[in-house]
C-alpha cells in the first residue's frame, strides 16, 4: 500500500513537468517544419521575423505623443459660433447668472478690467444640487462671450494606466491655450479632486491626476481668454489645495429655484409649446416645491407627450373631428405625477378587490389626516388611491410658501405622516400587510439624520459628526453609536405614539373618509376639505 502512494505521488509531481517538456519539443518541431517548407532553416526564418519587425518600427517613425490616442484629453469641442445657448435660456438662478454674465463681459472687453486693475478669476466652481443648470450656465456664458466650449467629466481623466490622467489633463489645457477664448467645463470634478489621502483605499492615479491639475492651474495666470469652470455638488470632499483662492477664486453657489424662479422656468421651457387658457405657469410653480430645472423640463415634456397620446387617441377614434392642439391644465398634472411618482398601471386597477381599495384608502387618508393634524404638518393637496408605478396610492401635502429650513417641529411631523398609514390600517381595518416598507424606511432614515446630521435630539450636536468621512473609519466609538441607536428609537416611538393618538381619537372619521375616497379615488385639495368636513359631522 505504502509503495502504491509513493509511485501515485511521483506521478502527479512528475507528470505536468513531462507533459509540459513534451509541447515544447512539439511546438518546436512544428516550427522547424514550417521553415524547412518554405526553404529556410529555422535560424534565418528567425532573422527574417526579427528585420521584418524593425523595418515595421522603421516604417512607423519613433512614437510621439499625438500617436498616443489614450493621452488625449477626449472632451467634446463646440467651436465659436456653434453655441446658441445663451443667459436669456436659463432662468431660476439669477445670482449665478449675474456673477457669470461679469466672466463673458470680461472675455469680451478684456483691455478695460486690465486698465482697471481687475484680474479675471483662474477658476469657477459652481456648486449644487443635481439637476440645477450648472452645465446650462457654462454653455450660456460660452455662447454669450462667442468662444469655443470645450466640456469633459471628472471621471474622464481617471484611467488605470498610470500617467494617463495627468496626460489628459496636460492635452486639455494645451488645446485650450490654441482656442481663445475659450471656456473648459469640467463637470462632477469630485470624481478627480477628492481630498487626498494615506488611507488604505487612497488612489495613487487620481491623485497625480489632481496634483497635475493643480500644476495647470498655477500655470494659467498669464493666459488670457481662457475660463476653467467646474461643477460639483460635494464641494465638502474636494481637496483644499483644488478650491483655495489662486486656482478656483470664485464659488458661485446654483440653488434649488424658489417659486419665483420656478415659474421663470415653465415659462422658459413652455415658449414653443401650445398652452391651453387653463394653464399657468405660477400655479404649477405653487404645486413643485423642491424640483429642479431639470425636473421641471421633465414635467413640460411629459405634458407634451400625454397631451400628444391624447390628441392621438380622439384622431384614432374619430377621424373627421378637428383636434384642438394644445396642452392642458389636465395634461400637466399627469406629467407632474408621471415625474414625481411614476407612470399609472391602470390594468392593476381592474384585479383590486374593493376590500383591497378600501385598505389602500385607508392608508393614505391616514398619511392625509396626520400630515393635518400635527404641529409643522402641511396641507393636503391631492389623495388618490390609483396606482403607480410601485405604489398602490399616493398623498401629496405641499406648504402654503417655499421652506428654506426645515424646523425640529416639521421633522417630526414628516415622520409621523410617515408611519401613520399603517397605523390606520392597523387600529381601524385590523390589517397589517407589507405596503408600508417605503414608509419605514424613509421615516427611520430622517430620524437617524434628525440625531446626527441636525443634532436635534437629547444628545444635541454632540451627535452631529461627519458621516461622509472620506479617510473610511469611523469618527464614533461603539458606546456612543448605541447612544445615537437608543436616540432614533426614541425618536421613531415618539413620533408613533403621536401618530397613533390622533388616528385612535379620529378612527371612524377617517374610515368614513377613506369610502369616499374609493368612490371618487382621487381627491385634489378643495374636494378633500369638502369630504373631510363631512366625514368630521359623521363622527
Amino acid at each position: 500500500m505504502h509503495d502504491q502512494t509513493s509511485w501515485m505521488t511521483v506521478f502527479f509531481i512528475l507528470g505536468p513537468m513531462l507533459l509540459g517538456i513534451s509541447a515544447l519539443f512539439i511546438g518546436l518541431a512544428v516550427y522547424n517544419r514550417k521553415a524547412a517548407r518554405n526553404g529556410q532553416t529555422p535560424g534565418e526564418a528567425r532573422a527574417d521575423t526579427s528585420q521584418a519587425t524593425q523595418s515595421s518600427r522603421n516604417m512607423r517613425g519613433p512614437p510621439t505623443k499625438d500617436n498616443n490616442a489614450m493621452s488625449k484629453s477626449g472632451a467634446q469641442v463646440l467651436e465659436p459660433g456653434t453655441i446658441k445657448t445663451r443667459f436669456s435660456d436659463v432662468a431660476g438662478c439669477d445670482e449665478a447668472k449675474e456673477e457669470l454674465q461679469e466672466l463673458a463681459q470680461y472675455l469680451l472687453e478684456p483691455g478695460l478690467f486690465q486698465e482697471m486693475g481687475a484680474k479675471m478669476p483662474k477658476g469657477v466652481l459652481l456648486v449644487g444640487p443635481p439637476g440645477t443648470g450648472k452645465t446650462l450656465l457654462a454653455r450660456a456664458l460660452a455662447g454669450e462671450c462667442n468662444a469655443a466650449f470645450m466640456s469633459i467629466s471628472g471621471p474622464g481623466f481617471v484611467e488605470m494606466f498610470v500617467g494617463i490622467g495627468a496626460a489628459r489633463v496636460r492635452d486639455l489645457f494645451a488645446e485650450a491655450r490654441k482656442k481663445t477664448p475659450c471656456i473648459i467645463f469640467i463637470d462632477e470634478i469630485d470624481a478627480v479632486g477628492r481630498k487626498r489621502s494615506n488611507a488604505p483605499n487612497s488612489n495613487d492615479e487620481r491623485e497625480n491626476t489632481l496634483n497635475q491639475m493643480l500644476v495647470e492651474l498655477d500655470g494659467f495666470a498669464e493666459v488670457t481668454g481662457v475660463v476653467v469652470i467646474a461643477a460639483t455638488n460635494r464641494v465638502d470632499i474636494l481637496d483644499p489645495a483644488l478650491i483655495r483662492p489662486g486656482r478656483f477664486d470664485r464659488h458661485i453657489n446654483v440653488e434649488l429655484p424658489n417659486r419665483t424662479g420656478r415659474e421663470a422656468i415653465f415659462s422658459v421651457h413652455a415658449r414653443n409649446k401650445p398652452l391651453a387658457a387653463d394653464v399657468s405657469p405660477g400655479q404649477l410653480a405653487r404645486m413643485t416645491p423642491g424640483f429642479s430645472g431639470a425636473d421641471i423640463e421633465g414635467v413640460c415634456n411629459e405634458a407634451a407627450t400625454v397631451a400628444t397620446r391624447r390628441l392621438l387617441k380622439l384622431k384614432a377614434a374619430n377621424p373627421e373631428v378637428g383636434l384642438v392642439k394644445e396642452i392642458t391644465a389636465a395634461d400637466f398634472d399627469e406629467g407632474l405625477l408621471r415625474v414625481q411618482v411614476g407612470v399609472a398601471m391602470n390594468s392593476r386597477k381592474e384585479a383590486i378587490s374593493r376590500e383591497q381599495l378600501l385598505n389602500t384608502a385607508v392608508h393614505e387618508v391616514g398619511h392625509g389626516w396626520i400630515s393635518e393634524a400635527v404641529e409643522g404638518g402641511f396641507p393636503v393637496t391631492r389623495i388618490t388611491v390609483l396606482s403607480r408605478a410601485n405604489s398602490l396610492g399616493h398623498t401629496m401635502a405641499l406648504p402654503e410658501t417655499d421652506e428654506q429650513n426645515m424646523t425640529s417641529a416639521q421633522i417630526l411631523a414628516r415622520i409621523s405622516v410617515l408611519l401613520a398609514g399603517r397605523i390606520a390600517q392597523s387600529e381601524i381595518l385590523g390589517v397589517v400587510d407589507t405596503g408600508a416598507q417605503d414608509d419605514f424606511k424613509k421615516a427611520g432614515d430622517l430620524a437617524r439624520q434628525f440625531v446626527t446630521r441636525f443634532g436635534m435630539s437629547d444628545l444635541g450636536p454632540a451627535a452631529a459628526i461627519d458621516g461622509d468621512a472620506q479617510d473610511g473609519m469611523n469618527r464614533v466609538g461603539p458606546a456612543f453609536a448605541n447612544e445615537i441607536d437608543a436616540q432614533v428609537r426614541k425618536v421613531i416611538k415618539s413620533c408613533e405614539d403621536t401618530a397613533r393618538l390622533f388616528i385612535r381619537q379620529d378612527a371612524n372619521a377617517i374610515k368614513a373618509l377613506a369610502e369616499m375616497l374609493v368612490e371618487k379615488e382621487t381627491m385634489l385639495k378643495d374636494e378633500w376639505k369638502a369630504a373631510k368636513e363631512v366625514a368630521l359631522k359623521s363622527k
